[in-house]
Order: structure tokens, then sequence, then C-alpha cells
């Protein structure tokens, strides 16, 4: 069905790039005939049969498997905290990330100044 086309480009030394190949192809399915369209779904449908399906089955490791475990007992044993235990924990948990937060801007905070060539001097205020 492409035939011409390849002969044409062999006969004349012409390249195409992917979207002039594609125009190409599309002008030579129009002019062609019902059979020579009926030629190239066949060769779609014969390629898509004899495509093999994946056989791969994905195996879990033993190394895996001890992990998980772990997990899993981990997470039962949360499982089985009272409520307020856990509750507790998780605000205990939050406390801590909002002062590592907070002490991550202090150290920004104070490299920034450092880069600065003005250090204004603070005063202790008198009562």
């Amino acid at each position: 069905m492409i035939k011409p086309l390849l002969v044409e480009l062999e006969t004349f030394s012409e390249t195409l790039d992917e979207q002039e190949f594609v125009e190409s192809v599309i002008a030579l399915l129009e002019r062609g005939t019902v059979a020579d369209k009926a030629i190239i779904l066949d060769f779609n449908r014969q390629w898509r049969s004899s495509v093999i399906e994946p056989s791969f089955t994905p195996q879990i490791s033993e190394k895996t498997k001890k992990l998980a475990s772990k997990a899993l007992k981990r997470d039962a044993k949360n499982f089985n905290m009272d409520l307020n235990d856990q509750v507790l924990r998780f605000a205990i948990q939050d406390e801590v990330s909002k002062l590592n937060l907070e002490l991550k801007r202090q150290q920004l905070a104070d490299e920034e100044i450092k880069e600065c060539s003005f250090h204004p001097v603070r005063s202790i205020p008198r009562f």
C-alpha cells in the first residue's frame, strides 16, 4: 500500500520528517481502493493477534515478607492502643514537628543575617 510512496522517496532521494510522512500516508489511504485498505486493516488484526500476552507473575521476596510482618505487628500494636493514647501521641508528634520547623526557620534567618553587612544593635528596653 505505501510501496509507491517509498519508491518515490527512493527515486528522488527525498527525506520526509514525521509530519510529512504521516500526511503522505494519509493521502495514499484516501486514494487507495477498498482492497488496499482491507490489506492494512487485516495486517493490523494479524499483528494484534500475534502479540504475546505477558506471562510474568510478581514474586514477593522473603525480605519483603519479613518487613511486612513487622509493619503489620507494629500497626496492630498501634491499633490496640487506647484512643486517648493515640491522640496524645499524635499531638506530641505534631508539637515536635512544629518545634523542628521553627528551629529550621530560625536557622535560615540567622544565616540570612550573617550574610548581611548591616547589623543593628538591639537595645535592652529600660523600665
